[in-house]
């Protein structure tokens, strides 16, 4: 699962920036944050020991 996670994550930013996730119409409305593009971050948080990816 984890794995999984975290490939899809290595796209997220490229599908968001090519505006290929449809984001930008559906969160319109919602005022931005300054870490709302901060994908180190996001992996970070979500990762903190990516250790995980190397385990078969």
């Amino acid at each position: 699962m984890f794995r999984r996670l975290h490939l899809i994550l290595r796209y997220a930013e490229a599908a968001v920036d090519d505006d290929w996730a449809g984001l930008s119409e559906r969160y319109a409305d919602l005022p931005e944050h300054k870490d709302d593009r901060d994908w180190a971050m996001l992996t970070d948080v979500l990762f903190q020991d990516t250790d995980i990816l190397a385990v078969r």
